[in-house]
């Protein structure tokens, strides 16, 4: 029968993949990562302002951006008024008037 010889190809899972990665690869995405999470603070703060939403939907939120939520009230000046600046280009106009309530 044809096709009876020839070995089924093993699939790689997604850990293999990872790994065969190149330093490129990491290089980039060690970048790229860091980059956007700080860049996705701004919409996520407007959502929080805008959507009603419970407070189970919100809870994972607020840990993955209570660093950066820190660095609004707490940073050294270098970082948190950067920060706030682009918060406050996606903030609710009172927001600025109140204390970063972001999460």
């Amino acid at each position: 029968m044809p096709g009876m010889g020839k070995r089924p190809t093993k699939r790689r899972g997604p850990l293999l993949w990872l790994a065969a990665r190149s330093r490129r690869f990491w290089l980039i995405a060690s970048i790229v990562l860091p980059v956007l999470y700080v860049a996705s603070f701004g919409p996520v703060c407007w959502l929080y302002h805008h959507i009603r939403a419970p407070e189970w939907a919100w809870t994972p939120l607020l840990w993955a951006y209570a660093p950066l939520s820190w660095i609004a009230w707490n940073g050294p000046a270098a970082l948190r008024e950067p920060l706030t600046w682009y918060v406050d280009l996606w903030a609710p106009p009172h927001f600025g008037d109140e204390r970063y309530d972001l999460f």
